[in-house]
């Protein structure tokens, strides 16, 4: 069976009242898009940000009119004018082949394994995980992610105690454990990324006496000063940069922090944030994402 797929343009103001109507009106899926290649990123906490001329694709089976739905989103953005969509004829296929074909087991520092639940386990003795799409952010095709990944997959030795700062789907602190940490603090703001996060240490048999989940609301979180070997952290520049003295505090004298989620035009920035505790690696740079890695000087109280 073909499908219907109606392209909208549209300024942010007006995104929400049409997604509910395309909703209402049968749309099967509904997708937002940058309509100028507008970057978004780090919004205020609490907030839902799009940009300011969003583009709204949304799906529908061969028997919507997609005249009356038109007519029906004219009539709801009235006063303003439906200026420009599109209308296409999408073949049938197999979506549920197409979403796991997207997702392969991949291998980072030819040490360590993460591969979806439909995809058949490595045949291999090194580490290995399962990790699937979902709400919470990390599967490690995401360049930051997978820079983190080779990192802790060169660098972390066994018994190590490493904190995993904004954990995400919980793919950093699980890998952290599965290369031989003794203890992972893994901390996020987003209940649904704690909640992600033990539901995956769960289907890879993580010992959860190592795994310490923490929600980090208007307040840092507890957590011991110096405690860490290793804190990695893949969230955000301005975050990282707001963040720098509390993080320090829990990294040992020699310990490592590894910093992600940062645009190359950023590093620069949070390097110098940190640079009163920390001795920097050069960065690593993937796709206009870089890594920083530094170690922290030898300090006595």
């Amino acid at each position: 069976m073909p499908w219907q797929k109606l392209t909208l343009y549209l300024p942010s103001h007006l995104i929400e009242p049409v997604d509910d109507l395309l909703n209402e009106t049968g749309a099967l899926s509904v997708t937002l898009e940058s309509a100028q290649e507008e970057e978004l990123f780090e919004p205020p906490l609490g907030t839902t940000p799009l940009w300011q001329q969003t583009c709204i694709k949304s799906l529908f089976t061969p028997d919507v009119d997609i005249s009356q739905v038109l007519i029906q989103v004219s009539q709801a953005i009235a006063p303003y004018q439906l200026a420009h969509h599109s209308l296409e004829t999408l073949p049938d296929q197999d979506w549920q082949k197409v979403c796991t074909d997207s997702f392969q087991a991949i291998c980072f520092a030819d040490k360590l394994w993460v591969y979806p639940s439909w995809s058949e386990p490595p045949a291999t003795d090194k580490p290995s995980m399962i990790l699937d799409p979902g709400l919470a952010f990390g599967t490690g095709s995401h360049p930051t992610t997978a820079l983190c990944l080779k990192w802790l997959a060169q660098h972390i030795q066994p018994g190590q105690q490493v904190i995993d700062y904004g954990c995400g789907s919980g793919i950093l602190a699980i890998a952290a454990l599965k290369l031989g940490a003794s203890q992972v603090w893994a901390v996020d703001n987003d209940p649904q990324a704690i909640e992600a996060t033990l539901e995956n240490a769960h289907r890879n048999g993580i010992n959860l006496t190592q795994l310490h989940t923490l929600l980090a609301t208007t307040t840092p979180p507890t957590i011991a000063k110096g405690c860490a070997d290793v804190l990695i952290a893949n969230i955000l520049a301005n975050p990282l940069i707001s963040l720098a003295a509390f993080l320090e505090n829990k990294v040992k004298s020699g310990g490592h922090i590894v910093l992600s989620g940062i645009l190359s035009n950023q590093a620069e920035a949070v390097k110098q944030a940190y640079a009163p505790w920390f001795k920097f690696s050069p960065p690593e740079i993937e796709e206009d994402w870089v890594r920083l890695c530094a170690v922290k000087i030898w300090l006595t109280d």
